[in-house]
């Protein structure tokens, strides 16, 4: 599919394995969410508004205006609070919370409130949490009993007492496929913009979904497993690495 597409790479962004690259190394620290944040507000904010609407919302269908990383948020009634991304579209505003794998959930409604009442702007606001779908049992036990999960749509988190707001939950899953679709599609021309989240898929998919890189298989396939393949290859289940890619397929070819 990556060789008919309109993309300027030939290949799927799985060929190259980067699932015993250090924390450290690479052009990310991966044990630190900030870095992740980091990349993604830079997605965001250098193109022109495909992206933003596939993944988040229609109304994110244009280049924002503004955006932020580590936008902190003063009040004498809560704590401070800063927000990991928060973007501006015109009239609309944008916050999303990132997790690579902390759980403290319940500080996400304060970060959304508290920007919505400090915010320099008057702007309609939508709120996301970014987690791991297998963090979803974790998610539950923090909000129970406030989470709805309407029908064909993503969960969302409906906060009460003084901090009342809407969060809407966003997987990494999502943001992946949303990336290969936008990069199958080619809508974004700029080289430079699609550079970025073709290296981004890649660590997203091997690092926090935990898929299955190419090479590793070709060499599984050609030697003997060591233990600590056979480690891998049991905690890993690929039902949900196919049903990641199917989707995308389904999706590029019918969409």
């Amino acid at each position: 599919m990556w060789e008919r597409s309109g993309d300027q790479f030939d290949k799927d962004p799985l060929v190259v394995d980067w699932t015993e690259t250090s924390p450290q190394a690479g052009p990310l620290r991966t044990n630190r969410e900030e870095n992740w944040s980091q990349w993604l507000a830079h997605l965001i904010r250098d193109l022109s508004g495909g992206y933003t609407a596939e993944l988040f919302d229609p109304h994110f269908d244009r280049s924002p205006t503004h955006v932020r990383c580590e936008r902190a948020f003063h009040d004498d009634e809560l704590h401070d609070r800063r927000v990991d991304i928060l973007a501006e579209f015109a009239n609309q505003g944008m916050t999303i919370e990132v997790k690579t794998g902390d759980e403290h959930y319940e500080k996400t409604p304060q970060t959304a409130y508290l920007t919505e009442k400090h915010h320099q702007r008057e702007l309609d606001w939508t709120h996301y949490l970014l987690l791991q779908q297998d963090k979803r049992t974790a998610l539950q036990s923090v909000f129970s009993g406030q989470i709805s999960n309407p029908e064909n749509n993503r969960p969302v988190i409906s906060a009460s007492g003084p901090e009342e707001c809407d969060i809407i939950v966003v997987y990494w899953s999502d943001v992946a496929q949303g990336l290969r679709r936008t990069l199958l599609a080619g809508v974004e021309s700029s080289t430079h913009w699609t550079t970025s989240p073709y290296l981004f898929t890649t660590l997203i998919e091997e690092q926090i979904l935990q898929f299955y890189a190419l090479p590793s298989l070709e060499n599984y396939q050609a030697t003997s497993l060591g233990i600590s393949d056979i480690e891998r290859l049991q905690s890993i289940a690929p039902e949900g690495q196919i049903a990641h890619l199917a989707t995308v397929l389904e999706e590029t070819i019918h969409g």
